[in-house]
């Protein structure tokens, strides 16, 4: 649970705006895919930001991506 918690700080600093809840979710998940796929969850952190800005919102891509960070299917 500490890490989560620290990324989750880490999310707040590359988006302070989001929601204590959002950070959480979006810890939990940058955190579950980091250990599966064995990527740094800053890095995770730092392409949601600069694709997505940690908008879920939007609609799937021509080239089949999706999700705040924009990975395909």
């Amino acid at each position: 649970m500490d890490e989560v918690i620290k990324i989750s700080k880490n999310i707040a600093l590359a988006k302070p705006s989001l929601s204590d809840s959002k950070k959480l979710e979006y810890a939990v998940g940058i955190f579950k895919a980091s250990k599966q796929f064995g990527i740094l969850p800053n890095l995770l952190i730092a392409i949601a930001a600069q694709e997505t800005s940690f908008r879920e919102d939007l609609p799937e891509g021509k080239a089949g991506e999706f999700g705040i960070v924009q990975i395909r299917k």
